[in-house]
């Protein structure tokens, strides 16, 4: 009887599993050092495909401006960059301004890289896709102050 129990149970998830909807997350951090090209002669807010696997977008390209790959592992749906604004006031709230940048899709066989600079204390950027179920996620771009790692934080 124990061992048709355990059984049942397997059963359950393994079917309770096969209905659920892979989650769309997208992951960002820095671009490796020996794929960084020189963008040095290129225009800011420039498209530039580079590789099969990565289009660049320069958004700044000064001494201090960093490389960010934005990926995901399912494809996304409707991938926004833009500036933030973090009005005045008692409590932080960003807002959305309009986009400098929009991809319909972005997958595992094609990254997004941004030449931009990372603000060290209050994000300047974010980005914004639909999800699974069609809504909009929103994030903003942080520099970790530990080890200056990409941070996304989920904002409304």
């Amino acid at each position: 009887m124990k061992k048709f129990i355990m059984f049942f149970i397997s059963l359950l998830f393994i079917f309770t599993a096969c209905g659920e909807k892979t989650p769309v997350t997208v992951n960002a951090d820095y671009l490796a050092d020996e794929y960084i090209p020189d963008t040095s002669g290129m225009e800011r807010m420039e498209i530039i495909s580079l590789t099969e696997d990565y289009d660049l977008f320069i958004r700044d390209n000064s001494q201090y401006s960093a490389f960010v790959v934005f990926s995901s592992d399912t494809k996304v749906k409707d991938f926004e960059f833009y500036t933030i604004a973090i009005p005045t006031g008692d409590k932080i709230e960003y807002h959305c301004e309009k986009p400098v940048l929009h991809y319909d899709d972005i997958s595992a066989d094609k990254s997004i890289v941004i030449q931009m600079k990372m603000p060290e204390t209050v994000p300047w950027y974010g980005i914004s896709y639909k999800d699974e179920n069609g809504d909009t996620v929103r994030y903003a771009i942080h520099m970790s102050g530990y080890d200056g790692s990409v941070i996304l934080e989920k904002f409304e």
